[in-house]
């Protein structure tokens, strides 16, 4: 496993907010190759996740957010006790996100559609529906009854998989803190299914 420790960040208080205390979040972002040949998928994906700092590296409340939502300058900000993580406290920080992955990928053949690595089930069924919405509308307008049997096929077409180690590669896991004020903190915007990599920093 090949872990980076990064340089802490100090994500910056807006114009009312001068004076907001700041709180350490533990962020991890993995970089991970998808190998699945028979859909026709090798590509590399991001994972980025953040968790409030509690002074432990076991146990902590993990969730999904977007790097670079929020301006930050690199370095430890003033007034704040000084926080760091060895390599081997990395290690297990990145083998306990590892398990929140989801473990399935779908795949739809007769739309040519494959699901992101960590969107769920639920939320690429609706992409799928979504695709066909259309056609499905002008049926029913024309009353054609092979519209409404559309969307049962699209859905009973739907291929799960559960990958294997070797479809899904860790090829490099990194691990810094991040101090964001009051009222910011790591999120991830509405209807974002798949986390890319952030811009000039950890993607």
């Amino acid at each position: 496993m090949k872990v980076v420790l990064l340089p802490p960040r100090t994500v910056a208080r807006s114009g009312e907010g001068a004076r907001q205390n700041l709180s350490p979040w533990l962020e991890v972002t993995l970089v991970l190759r998808l190998s699945l040949p028979e859909w026709g998928m090798e590509e590399l994906a991001f994972a980025h996740w953040a968790a409030p700092w509690e002074g432990k590296t076991a146990g902590l409340t993990w969730r999904r957010f977007e790097p670079g939502r929020w301006a930050a300058l690199s370095g430890m900000p003033e007034g704040v006790d000084e926080v760091s993580l060895s390599v081997a406290e990395a290690e297990s920080v990145v083998r306990e996100v590892m398990e929140l992955l989801p473990g399935e990928m779908y795949h739809q053949p007769a739309l040519g559609l494959v699901s992101a690595f960590d969107e769920s089930f639920s939320a690429f069924r609706h992409r799928c529906l979504k695709a066909v919405a259309r056609t499905v509308q002008e049926g029913l307008l024309r009353r054609d009854p092979a519209a409404a049997q559309v969307v049962a096929q699209v859905i009973d077409g739907i291929e799960r998989k559960t990958l294997a180690p070797e479809e899904r590669q860790l090829l490099e896991a990194r691990v810094g803190f991040a101090f964001y004020p009051e009222g910011r903190e790591p999120s991830l915007p509405s209807e974002n299914l798949m986390i890319e990599g952030g811009k000039g920093w950890r993607g």
